[in-house]
């Protein structure tokens, strides 16, 4: 069984901006029918050097988080690629990470709708 080096080094926010530039992820959020979560879709809209993305409610990162990519090869996350996550609008931010030649960090946050 091969083991995969996650990523534990940090991007520094200038490689945060080159793996994932600020105007790439786009943001959709749809109202909640019934409960208390919505629905945030981020929409990657050109194609990044980020080798995994993963969004990730603030209030409860473990139930609710989406990932996309693969730390074992060298694919990056192409335009058209899409995280979903349940969130609170009132309360809860959702932050979005990408891994990029091993190192991962930050790149943008959804502060809920506008």
């Amino acid at each position: 069984m091969a083991t995969v080096r996650v990523p534990t080094d940090e991007l520094t926010a200038g490689e945060a901006r080159q793996a994932v530039p600020p105007e790439v992820p786009s943001f959709t959020y749809e109202p909640p029918e019934g409960g208390d979560l919505g629905t945030l879709t981020t929409e990657v809209t050109s194609d990044t050097d980020a080798d995994t993305l993963l969004a990730q409610p603030q209030e409860a990162p473990g139930l609710f988080t989406d990932r996309v990519g693969n730390f074992a090869d060298d694919e990056t996350i192409g335009a058209g690629t899409t995280l979903e996550v349940a969130a609170d609008p009132a309360s809860e931010a959702v932050r979005i990470f990408a891994s990029d030649d091993g190192a991962t960090g930050e790149v943008t946050r959804w502060q809920g709708p506008e």
